[in-house]
């Protein structure tokens, strides 16, 4: 990172070790293990949003200082309320703290195109489901014609 404003990495780093504490680990859960989840979120609640202000602060403080120049892309700031931020792509996003070799993909850069593709991905799994009912009525109407066929014989 020569060349780039040494409080500009600074911030950029702790930016990142504030959005880790936010995310937290990822892991698939049961009903129980997902309402003790929740119990605890209520509990941590006051924690999370002071690690969520900070690093908003920081995001507000890195775009006076950010130079395209560096190619280092710029980290958006999160929603504080939760159900927002459960929702929002940028949670799951890292903070980059090295150059980027090449132009930032459009999907990174533009959300606009992140909606597209998670609009793709609805239309793609209604699919799935019109064609999965299909086969299902398919099946109903079938059983259906053997049961009537066995109570007129």
């Amino acid at each position: 990172l020569s060349g780039v404003n040494l409080e500009f990495v600074k911030a950029l780093l702790i930016a990142s070790d504030l959005k880790i504490n936010v995310r937290g680990r990822e892991q698939t859960l049961g009903t129980k293990l997902h309402q003790a989840t929740q119990a605890a979120i209520k509990k941590r609640t006051p924690a999370l949003m002071a690690g969520l202000c900070k690093y908003n602060d920081l995001c507000a403080t890195l775009a006076p200082m950010y130079n395209p120049v560096w190619v280092v892309p710029l980290p958006e700031a999160l929603p504080t309320e939760l159900k927002l931020l459960r929702e929002s792509p940028s949670l799951m996003q890292d903070v980059w703290i090295s150059r980027t070799m090449e132009e930032v993909p459009l999907w990174l850069q533009n959300s606009s195109v992140r909606e597209g593709i998670r609009a793709m991905l609805k239309v793609d799994r209604c699919l799935e489901d019109r064609r999965r009912l299909e086969v299902k009525a398919s099946n109903l109407s079938q059983w259906l014609a053997r049961e009537l066929a066995a109570v007129s014989v």
